[in-house]
C-alpha cells in the first residue's frame, strides 16, 4: 500500500513518521506492513512531497533485537520466570500534541497488523486521553523526573522500576530527537542471569511465606503513648550516623570522608535534631584519623568504637551450618557457582565480620545511647543524607502517627551526589529501608547477623514489614529467620532518606543487575579485608626462621646438661646417632634400581604399598587393594626396597635431622657439613636432586585415574625444614644452596597445591588429609607463603571437625585393618600440625565445634584406650605401646593433667624415654626436644602424689 506524503506540521513529527517508517521496513524481515498515515488536522493545501530520511536500524531499539545501550550485555537476559506477556516499551518523550497522537496511532496501527508485542507507554505528556482511547496503558514521568537540568539518576531508577514491573523486552524510542539518549546512556535493562547449579540449590534453604503481623491496635498504642507520658514530651530527635571501613571494591576508596564531608557541607539545618556520630571500628589509623579530624573541624559530637587488633586476632572460624563440617572439601562444594562459594565463604567469616564491621554492634550502642537524649532515635548508616524536604516529610508522618514505636524510612539510591542540592529533589526510595525508633520501643537488632546478610533485615523481619527479602532465598547456612516481634503492629512508614554515593557507581543500578552485583562486590570486599588482616595477624606471629617442630631451648640445654641427667642421657643417645649417620649417604633419587613409569630417573618412584597383582586375571591387571598388607619392598628398610625411593627418602629426612640437632648441641661442624650435604644431593645439585613433585608415587598399576595417595611419602618436610633452618643460621649451607632450595620448596608447593595428585589428597578424610595440610603447612611457614598459610589454618579447623567424631574417636581411622596404628599415627600427625599452628600464634587447642569435638577430646578417648591391655578394633600388626607416650607427654605439657583413665605410675621418667620410633609412625627423631618434658614429667609426679 502506498502512503501519501504529507509534509509534518512539527519537525518533531516527522521524527515520529521516520522512526515509524524504519518500524515498518523491518516487520517480518523486510516486508512493509500496510498501515494509516496519520496526518496534522490541517493540512496545506498545496501538498509538497518531502523526502523522510530514515533512521538507521541500528540507532535506536527495534522490537525484536534492543540494539545499542539497550541490548542485554552478554550473560544477561530477562527474567523467564516473570509472570505475564513480555511488554515492548514506547517511549514518547518530549513530544507535541500533534507527534504524541501521530506515535499512538502508528503503534495501535501495527498492533492491527501484526498483534505480536505489548505497548507500555512511557511519557512526560499529563493529558492521557490519546492513551486511554486505544486502551493503552502509560506509565507517567513528572516533570520532577525529567525536567532540563535535573539529575538523570532519578529517570533511570523510574525507567528501571517500570521495565521490570512490566516484563519489559525492548523498547522503542518515539521521543523527541535527542531526548532519550542522554538519560539512558550505558544503562543495561536486562537483568544478569543468575547461574544456579543444583549445588547451589540444595544449599538453598526451603520457602516460607513471611508472617505477617495482625492488624494493629491503635486505641491500645495511644494509650500506651499516653499511659507513658511520651504525650507530654516534645518530639525530639537524635540522629546518628555510624562510619566504618571503606570496603574496597564494595566502596570507592575514601568514599566515608566524602561522605562525611558532604554532609556537613551540604545537610540543612534539621529542626529538633541532635546530631552524632559513631566512629565503628575503622583499621586504617590514617582514615579514622582524617574523619576525627573532619568532625572535630565542624565541633560534632561522635561516639567512638576503636579497632583492637588484639580482639580481633582472638576471633575463629565459624563452620557451623553445613551438613558437614568439611564442606570446604567437599565435592559438592566443588560444584557450587563461584558466587554462592563466594557466599559460603563469607559465612565461614561471620564472626570475624561481626566485629570488623560491627553493622547491629553500632547501630545498638547508637540506639542506647539516643534513648537518653531524645523521643526518637535515628541508628542509621554512615551513608544517610537529609533535604529539607525529606526531613519534614519524616517528621510529619512520625508526629501525626506518635503512637508507632518504630517508622521505616525509605532509601532512594544516589549515584551523583550533587542531585541533593537541586531544590525539589525527589528521587524514587525503594532501597532496604532505615529504622526509626520511639526510645521506649523494645527492640534492638540482633548483633549475631553479619553484614551482607541482612543484619537490619532481620529486625525489619521481626517488625513484619514487607519487602523484597520476603521473596529472597536463604542459605542453608544463613542463620534462621526471627520470629514475629510482639511489636510488629507497632510500625510506620514515614518519607525518604538518600543513600549517598558509594563511589562504585556500576553497582548502584536500581536492578537485580545492580543487586547482584552489589552482593559479589561485597562479598569480595568482606574476604578480602578479613584475609588481609588475618594475614596481618599472621606475619606478626610467624617467623620462617623460628624452629616449628623443636624446641630452640631444650636444644640448647643439651649441651648444658649435667651428668646423669635426662638430658645428658639423650645427648649421648644424639651423638651415637650422628655418628651412625655420617658414615652413611647422601642419598639420591638416581640409587634406586628400577625407575619410575616416565622413565626418568630423577622422578621420584614408589608403588602403592596395598595393591597387588589381581589374581583373575592374566595378566594382574587391575592391581587390587589388599588393606594392611605391604607389597615387597614398600616396607621401610626392608630388603627390596632398594628398587625404590622411600627408603632412601627416609633416611635422609631422618639423619639430616639427628645430624643437625646433633650440630646445634654440640658444635661439631662434621655433623653440620654432613647434614648439608645430604640436603644438596636430594634437594639442590642439578644432577642428583629429585624433581619437585610425587606423580609417582603409591602408583597403582592397571588404574587411569590419579589418587593422591603418595603425597603423605613427603609427610616429615615438616622436621626436615627446621634441620635446615639449623644448618642456614649456622652457615653450613652458603646462600647459594639455600637459594636453591628455596626455589625447590616452591616449585613443589606450586605441585602440592595443583596438580591432580594434590588436589586429590587434599580433601582426605583421615590421615592422608592431616598429612597433606602438615608438610604443605610446613613449607609455606617456612617460605614466609601467609596466604597459603592462611588458607591450610583455617583449613584445618574444618578438617578436624570432620574426622573426629562427638566422643573423640576417629570413625575412618578405626575402619582400617590396623586400625591402633592409624588412629595413634593420625593423631600424632594433628599434635605435629598444632606445634606448627601455635608457632604462627594460631592454638588449635582451644579450636572446637558446638558438640564439644577438639584435638583434646581426641586425646581423652585415645590415651586411656593405649594405655589399656588390649584394643576392642582390628589391629593386624604388632603396636608399639610407647606411641602413647609422645601423645601423654604433649597433653601434660599443654593441660596440666592427664586424661582420666590414665595413671601417672603409667609414665616413664624421661631418662627412659626412647628418642627413635621407626618412622612409619609419624614421631620424629628425638622427639622429647620438641617439647616440655621435665616440666611435664614433674607435673605426673605431683599428680601421683
Amino acid at each position: 500500500m502506498t502512503k501519501p506524503a504529507v509534509p509534518p506540521a512539527d519537525p518533531r513529527l516527522r521524527t515520529v513518521e521516520a522512526m515509524l517508517d524504519v518500524l515498518d521496513a523491518w516487520d517480518g524481515a523486510g516486508r512493509a506492513a500496510a498501515r494509516v498515515t496519520v496526518a496534522p488536522v490541517r493540512r496545506p493545501k498545496a501538498v509538497t512531497p518531502i523526502a523522510l530520511r530514515p533512521l538507521p536500524p541500528e540507532s535506536w531499539p527495534a522490537l525484536r533485537a534492543p540494539a545499542a545501550t539497550l541490548t542485554p550485555p552478554a550473560g544477561r537476559s530477562h527474567d523467564p520466570a516473570a509472570k505475564g506477556p513480555p511488554a515492548t516499551a514506547v517511549a514518547v518523550f518530549g513530544l507535541q500534541p500533534d507527534a504524541l497522537r501521530t506515535a499512538v496511532a502508528g503503534i495501535a496501527d501495527r498492533l492491527r497488523n501484526a498483534p505480536d508485542f505489548a505497548p507500555l507507554f512511557l511519557t512526560d505528556a499529563a493529558d492521557h486521553a490519546v492513551f486511554r482511547r486505544h486502551g493503552y496503558i502509560a506509565q507517567y514521568f513528572p516533570p520532577a523526573l525529567t525536567a532540563p537540568g535535573l539529575p538523570h539518576e532519578n529517570f533511570r531508577d523510574r525507567l528501571t522500576l517500570a521495565w521490570k514491573k512490566w516484563n519489559v523486552r525492548a523498547l522503542i524510542d518515539l521521543s523527541a530527537p535527542g531526548w532519550l539518549e542522554p538519560r539512558i546512556a550505558g544503562l543495561a535493562l536486562a537483568e544478569p542471569r543468575t547461574t544456579r547449579t543444583s549445588e547451589d540449590q540444595k544449599w538453598e534453604r526451603p520457602f516460607a511465606e513471611p508472617v505477617r503481623p495482625p492488624t494493629p491496635d491503635i486505641a491500645a498504642l495511644r494509650a500506651e503513648y499516653e499511659f507513658r507520658g511520651l504525650d507530654r514530651e516534645p518530639d525530639t530527635f537524635a540522629l546518628y550516623r555510624i562510619i566504618g571501613n571503606d570496603l574496597y571494591p564494595r566502596h570507592g576508596r575514601g568514599q566515608s570522608v566524602r561522605s562525611v564531608r558532604f554532609i556537613l557541607e551540604n545537610e540543612p539545618l534539621l529542626r529538633g535534631v541532635t546530631r552524632r556520630w559513631v566512629i565503628n571500628r575503622i583499621v586504617d589509623p590514617d582514615d579514622e584519623k582524617a574523619v576525627l579530624a573532619i568532625l572535630d573541624a565542624a565541633g560534632e559530637s561522635y561516639l567512638r568504637i576503636p579497632f583492637v587488633m588484639a580482639e580481633y586476632a582472638a576471633i575463629d572460624w565459624d563452620f557451623e551450618g553445613f551438613d558437614r563440617p568439611d564442606y570446604l572439601m567437599a565435592e559438592r562444594y566443588r560444584l557450587m557457582s563461584e558466587r554462592y562459594r563466594m557466599r559460603a565463604e563469607a559465612r565461614v567469616r561471620r564472626l570475624k565480620n561481626n566485629y570488623l564491621v560491627n553493622n547491629n554492634g553500632a547501630r545498638n550502642l547508637a540506639l542506647r545511647d539516643g534513648r537518653r537524649l531524645a523521643k526518637w532515635v535515628l541508628p542509621w548508616d554512615g551513608n544517610c543524607f537529609l533535604t529539607a524536604e525529606a526531613w519534614d516529610g519524616i517528621t510529619r508522618t512520625v508526629t501525626a502517627s506518635p503512637y508507632l514505636k518504630y517508622f521505616t524510612v525509605p532509601m532512594a539510591r544516589i549515584t551523583d551526589n550533587a542531585a541533593l542540592t537541586v531544590p525539589g529533589f525527589a528521587p524514587l526510595a525503594t532501597e532496604e529501608p532505615q529504622i526509626l525508633f520511639r526510645r521506649d520501643a523494645a527492640e534492638e537488632f540482633d548483633e549475631r547477623f553479619p553484614y551482607g546478610r541482612r543484619p537490619k533485615v532481620e529486625l525489619l523481619v521481626r517488625l513484619g514489614v514487607a519487602g523484597g527479602w520476603d521473596i529472597a532465598r536463604d542459605d542453608a547456612w544463613d542463620l534462621p529467620r526471627p520470629q514475629l516481634s510482639p511489636e510488629a503492629s507497632a510500625v510506620g512508614t514515614a518519607g525518604w532518606v538518600a543513600r549517598l554515593s558509594s563511589g562504585m557507581a556500576d553497582l548502584e543500578a536500581a536492578s537485580k543487575t545492580g543487586q547482584t552485583g552489589r552482593e559479589v562486590a561485597r562479598n569480595e570486599a568482606v574476604i578480602g579485608t578479613l584475609d588481609a588482616l588475618d594475614a596481618a595477624v599472621l606475619r606478626q606471629n610467624c617467623d620462617p626462621k623460628r624452629l616449628v617442630a623443636y624446641d630452640e631451648d631444650a636444644i640448647a640445654a643439651l649441651g648444658l646438661a649435667s651428668p646423669g641427667s635426662a638430658a645428658a642421657g639423650w645427648l649421648d643417645a644424639l651423638r651415637a646417632a650422628a655418628e651412625a649417620a655420617l658414615a652413611s649417604g647422601p642419598y639420591s633419587v638416581l640409587d634406586k634400581t628400577s625407575v619410575a613409569p616416565s622413565g626418568d630417573r630423577q622422578d621420584y618412584w614408589h608403588p602403592a604399598p596395598y595393591w597387588w597383582p589381581n589374581p583373575a586375571t592374566a595378566d594382574g591387571l587391575p592391581y587390587v587393594r589388599r588393606d594392611g598388607e605391604r607389597v615387597p619392598g614398600t616396607i621401610l628398610y626392608e630388603p627390596g626396597s632398594e628398587a625404590y625411593d622411600r627408603t632412601r627418602l627416609q633416611r635422609m629426612f631422618d639423619e639430616t635431622t639427628i645430624l643437625s640437632l646433633a650440630f646445634r648441641a654440640t658444635g661439631d661442624v662434621r655433623y653440620g657439613v654432613h647434614a648439608a650435604r645430604l640436603v644438596r644431593t636430594w634437594f639442590v645439585d642439578p644432577g642428583t636432586r629429585m624433581n619437585p613433585h610425587l606423580a609417582f608415587a603409591q602408583v597403582h598399576p592397571g588404574h587411569s585415574e590419579i589418587t593422591g595417595f603418595g603425597v603423605i611419602e613427603m609427610k616429615d618436610l615438616y622436621f626436615l625444614l627446621d634441620a635446615v633452618r639449623i644448618l642456614e643460621r649456622a652457615g653450613a649451607m652458603d646462600a647459594a644452596a639455600t637459594a636453591a632450595f628455596r626455589a625447590w620448596l616452591e616449585e613443589y608447593l606450586v605441585w602440592l597445591r595443583t596438580s591432580p595428585q594434590g588436589t586429590a589428597e587434599r580433601p582426605g578424610r583421615n590421615n592422608h588429609g592431616t598429612c597433606y595440610d602438615l608438610q604443605l603447612g610446613a613449607i609455606a611457614a617456612w617460605l614466609g607463603d601467609v596466604p597459603v598459610l592462611l588458607e591450610m589454618l583455617r583449613r584445618v579447623r574444618s578438617r578436624l571437625l570432620d574426622q573426629f567424631a562427638a566422643d573423640g574417636s576417629q570413625p575412618e581411622e578405626l575402619k582400617r585393618t590396623q586400625s591402633q596404628h592409624y588412629a595413634a599415627f593420625n593423631l600424632q600427625s594433628w599434635l605435629n600440625l598444632a606445634r606448627l599452628a601455635e608457632s604462627c600464634g594460631v592454638d588449635l587447642f582451644a579450636f572446637e565445634g558446638k558438640d564439644g569435638r577438639s584435638l583434646r577430646r581426641g586425646l581423652d578417648w585415645l590415651l586411656p584406650l593405649l594405655s589399656a591391655p588390649s584394643w576392642p578394633w582390628p589391629q593386624a600388626e604388632a603396636f608399639d605401646r610407647d606411641r602413647r607416650l609422645p601423645l601423654t607427654y604433649a597433653y601434660l605439657a599443654r593441660f596440666g593433667r592427664l586424661p582420666a583413665g590414665v595413671t601417672p605410675a603409667s609414665i616413664p621418667p624421661p631418662s627412659a624415654l626412647k628418642p627413635l620410633f621407626f618412622p612409619h609412625d609419624g614421631i620424629q627423631p628425638f622427639w622429647m626436644l620438641g617439647l616440655p618434658i621435665p616440666e611435664a614429667h614433674a607435673t605426673a609426679r605431683r599428680l601421683a602424689g
